[in-house]
């Protein structure tokens, strides 16, 4: 409606639109026309508010947008690391040592999060704590795994009899390798990554020696 009232600019000047039957050319123009008495309506109260209202609504918008982009970017890497945990790489929080890759972690029971090789733990020493030594149905904690530095990692657990260092996340920073940034976490549910779960069969296959 607009831009056909710019081939007749005289005020209160009429056009007339010519298009096939069933073509949504009426149609388009009905709704521009509504948009435009809104767009008029918008700026006469946009004109009529007080200063500290209007600054007050620019302020408003402005963090509306830096959350929709925050949550955008949430999503993004959620979408990213789904299905990719190498994506993702664990840290130390109290030295920032790269403890290991997300793809190095494995589920237990959709709850315990362990890591079983080699190079991690070359990481960590194992420390008797009896406040930490429990004997459930299907497992038991024996110990904690501390890193090098003297910071916490998460305990030594047992199941079906193999020793299991569990991680607990929020002894970490989790890096994301796409866009650089690094976040803590509370709780493993809180991470947007799934991880496999473990095949026991690749460690209790029987040795030559046996």
């Amino acid at each position: 409606m607009v831009q056909a009232r710019g081939r007749a600019r005289a005020e209160e000047s009429t056009y007339i639109v010519v298009a096939p039957s069933g073509s949504g050319v009426l149609e388009r123009e009905i709704v521009n026309d509504f948009r435009e008495k809104m767009m008029y309506k918008a700026i006469h109260c946009v004109q009529n508010m007080k200063p500290e209202a209007y600054a007050h609504k620019i302020l408003e918008l402005q963090l509306q947008s830096i959350m929709e982009k925050k949550m955008k970017t949430k999503r993004n890497i959620a979408k990213q690391c789904k299905d990719n945990p190498s994506i993702i790489t664990f840290l130390c929080k109290n030295c920032n040592v790269l403890a290991c890759s997300g793809k190095d972690i494995y589920v237990i029971e959709k709850m315990h999060h362990v890591n079983m090789t080699t190079e991690f733990k070359k990481l960590y020493v194992v420390t008797e704590n009896k406040t930490l030594q429990k004997k459930f149905a299907d497992y038991q904690t024996n110990g904690e795994i501390i890193c090098k530095c003297g910071q916490a990692w998460g305990t030594m657990m047992v199941h079906k009899g193999l020793d299991l260092p569990c991680l607990k996340i929020r002894n970490f920073v989790v890096g994301f390798k796409n866009n650089s940034s690094k976040k803590q976490y509370k709780k493993w549910v809180e991470l947007p990554i799934t991880f496999p779960d473990l095949d026991y069969s690749e460690y209790c296959l029987p040795s030559d020696e046996d």
